[in-house]
C-alpha cells in the first residue's frame, strides 16, 4: 500500500476471493490492516473465474462513474490486459503490480509495473 500511494489516494481498496476457504485465511488479516474490503465470491466450480469476473465489472462501473483518475491492479493474472486497455482508453492510468512470473504481455498493457516480490517489506 505504500507504493500504491506513491501513486494517488487509494480511494476504493477492495480484494476479491472466496474468503471462507484454507487459502486466504494468511491474507484476512493483511486485508484487514491494510484497510481494504475484502469483496466474497463463492467458488461453485473449481477453476472457474469468478473473482475475475467480479473484478472486471466492478472496475467497469467505476470506470463508467468517473470518480477515479487511475487503477491499480495486483495481480499477475495475464487476464487483465483488456481491462487495462479499455482503463487506458478512457484516458486513465493503469499500475500493475504482481510478481516477477508475471507474462510481459500483462506488464507492457500497464502504464507502470511493479514486481513486489523485489519489494522491500513486501506489503
Amino acid at each position: 500500500m505504500e507504493k500504491v500511494r506513491e501513486f494517488g489516494r487509494p480511494t476504493v481498496r477492495w480484494a476479491y476471493g472466496d474468503w471462507t476457504t484454507t487459502n486466504l485465511v494468511p491474507w484476512k488479516r493483511i486485508v484487514s490492516r491494510l484497510g481494504i474490503r475484502p469483496q466474497q465470491q463463492f467458488r461453485y466450480l473449481k477453476g472457474k473465474n469468478t473473482s475475475d469476473f467480479a473484478l472486471v465489472m466492478d472496475a467497469m462501473h467505476i470506470l463508467g462513474s468517473r470518480r477515479v483518475e487511475g487503477f491499480c491492479i495486483v495481480s499477475s493474472d495475464s487476464d487483465y490486459i483488456g481491462l487495462a486497455a479499455r482503463i487506458q482508453e478512457a484516458g486513465l492510468l493503469v499500475y500493475g503490480f504482481g510478481n516477477r512470473t508475471t507474462m510481459q504481455d500483462f506488464v507492457a498493457a500497464c502504464d507502470e509495473f511493479v514486481f513486489v516480490d523485489e519489494e522491500e517489506g513486501g506489503e
